[in-house]
């Protein structure tokens, strides 16, 4: 595990600085109003990739490592092929709606930003390449190759796509948004090109021990984890979808700004629930619970120290900050920060408590508390932004994120028996978890 959170700590690390360098880039290529339209974008991005891999990366973490340990690599074969078969199916449906004008009711109709209707093909292209990059990461994290699936998931195409950016901005000074859309496409492309590569050789690997599964078992396992997928995602986009069809696009570019940045506090969870998928599922279905729950509660502790440290700065010098990396105009987005900043801070002291549900076979109980928790969100998001704005917004989002996380935790340990929260560990503790395998 040691080696495995070295490869991830290093390639989170390098993505998010370059993630943020892109920020900047863009704030600073685009107009005001432009990188409003980016925003909404982006997250029309994340949620029609999440409708084309139908639950299928998530799935594939859990299935292959849990066939992989034990000994029968000819179903995670299986796993592999079914994802990626019913994933292509779901990029070419999901393309053909977009460039035929199937959300143009969305873009036009409700965020009234009639930009996006014209690049709408270039935003598909954008679908298609982030739903096989996510996919083939997965796979590798499903066989324990966390090196790889740090690099591929995005060690490639973020550097690359922020490096093209800053030569765009020393030569032009400007882009459009259909610029930035086909520099991100053709930096993702790559890095799917050479992993699709590096996944041919791994599968090719592996024994013909195990008989094959069909569909149906990695749907079985799928189905729900698309649902959660796709109510997370209404937690945690959906306030800017319903801030876009209330307010003009600078104020929705502000708001996006900061919902970037606020990222930043829960990273340290992030690079855990990258690490730990494969060794949950393994160590749960071997009866590991009493080790399992040691290494839950001390990555929740070393992820929530610098959490805090982050929240502070955020609360205390969110202005600054905002403007340091966005430019001036952006500043109004200190308070907005603030309250986001709060609500994912919760969400790294309950620890991995989601993904323990989901990699322990009890994703259905999961699927029902992220549905509730996003009817809830949206309810108040709706009801806030005409009132309230991004304010109103931001306190609903950090509200219902602090009541999601802790209704999971009390659930996880309801169902599996076991912490996931912070807790300070014994150096013995933190020494036998990072060197056993």
């Amino acid at each position: 595990m040691l080696t495995g959170g070295a490869w991830v700590l290093a390639g989170r690390l390098s993505t998010s600085v370059a993630r943020l360098f892109v920020g900047a880039l863009l704030a600073r290529l685009l107009t005001d109003d432009a990188f409003g339209a980016y925003g909404q974008a982006f997250s029309l991005v994340l949620g029609a990739t999440l409708i084309a891999q139908l639950g299928l990366h998530q799935a594939a973490v859990r299935l292959i490592a849990q066939w992989i340990g034990a000994g029968q690599p000819a179903r995670a074969k299986s796993v592999v092929r079914v994802a990626l078969r019913y994933t292509a199916i779901g990029i070419v449906v999901l393309s053909i709606v977009m460039i035929a004008g199937g959300l143009d009711w969305l873009v036009v109709g409700l965020w009234d930003t009639p930009a996006l209707a014209p690049i709408m093909w270039a935003i598909a292209a954008w679908v298609a390449v982030m739903a096989l990059q996510i996919l083939i990461s997965e796979f590798f994290r499903g066989f324990k190759d966390l090196s790889l699936a740090s690099i591929y998931g995005g060690v490639i195409s973020v550097p690359l796509t922020a490096l093209a950016l800053w030569v765009l901005w020393q030569v032009r000074g400007s882009a459009t948004l259909l610029d930035v859309v086909l520099v991100t496409v053709g930096a993702t492309a790559i890095s799917v090109a050479v992993s699709a590569v590096a996944l041919r050789r791994k599968v090719a690997g592996l024994g013909d021990e195990g008989a094959p599964i069909g569909a149906g078992v990695v749907f079985g396992v799928a189905g729900p984890w698309m649902v959660i997928g796709l109510t997370h995602f209404s937690v945690s986009q959906l306030d800017l979808w319903v801030l876009a069809a209330h307010e003009t696009n600078d104020v929705v570019g502000v708001y996006f700004a900061a919902a970037r940045l606020v990222t930043v506090v829960s990273m340290p969870l992030s690079l855990v629930n990258l690490i730990v998928p494969p060794y949950i599922a393994d160590l749960y279905f071997k009866g590991e619970r009493v080790r399992l729950q040691r290494v839950l509660r001390v990555t929740a502790s070393v992820a929530g120290l610098p959490a805090v440290g982050v929240l502070l700065a955020f609360i205390l010098f969110g202005g600054p900050i905002m403007a340091l990396v966005y430019t001036e105009p952006y500043r109004a987005g200190a308070t907005v920060l603030a309250l986001l900043s709060v609500g994912h801070l919760l969400n790294v002291w309950t620890g991995s408590c989601g993904i323990t549900m989901g990699m322990t076979g009890h994703q259905n109980i999961l699927m029902g508390i992220t549905t509730v928790s996003a009817v809830v969100s949206l309810v108040g998001c709706l009801i806030a932004a005409p009132r309230y704005g991004a304010l109103g917004v931001a306190s609903v989002v950090c509200a219902t994120t602090i009541l999601q996380n802790l209704v999971t935790w009390a659930a996880t340990r309801w169902f599996t028996g076991m912490w996931t929260h912070a807790a300070l560990p014994s150096p013995a503790e933190v020494r036998s978890i990072l060197l056993r395998r």
